[in-house]
């Protein structure tokens, strides 16, 4: 049995790093803002595993008030919480889900985060969460090189 010489070891060393890189075997899509609000509540569980019942309640209390928001042309106050609270039941069945999935103790909170508190200032878990996470992101970029060890 022969051996290769050593030019021709690295002459096929070369061949083999100058390959193209793999083709990524998943692409990653997303659904329209549009698209997701116009959605009815009980396909939010879809392909999740668990279905329905892991989906956050925040969830559908943002739905609600934006669809009263859609419908009054504002946004909810303390004083229109009566009318989202007797409009749960509604919603639930227009959407497909089972009565009780979305607690009125879930919209309470969500209008008051709304509120702000009385500050004038709106807070959003789910955007807080977005946007520190792309911050995140982007301030370890700055800080490691890819190849670095990210110590906790």
């Amino acid at each position: 049995m022969e051996r290769p010489s050593g030019s021709e070891v690295k002459e096929k060393e070369k061949e083999e790093t100058d390959a193209p890189p793999p083709a990524p075997t998943a692409v990653a899509s997303y659904v329209p803002l549009r698209d997701a609000l116009a959605a009815k509540w009980s396909s939010m569980g879809n392909g999740r595993e668990g279905g329905l019942r892991r989906v956050n309640k925040a969830a559908g209390a943002f739905l609600l008030c934006a669809a009263f928001e859609t419908r009054t042309g504002r946004r909810p106050l303390a004083a229109d919480l009566p009318e989202l609270l007797d409009g749960i039941a509604d919603a639930e069945r227009d959407n497909g889900v089972k009565p009780g999935w979305l607690p009125p103790s879930v919209v309470e909170e969500h209008v008051g985060r709304e509120l702000g508190a009385g500050s004038g200032h709106s807070a959003s878990p789910a955007v807080a969460a977005i946007v520190g996470g792309v911050l995140g992101q982007e301030a370890r970029s700055i800080h490691w090189s890819p190849y670095d060890r990210v110590r906790v």
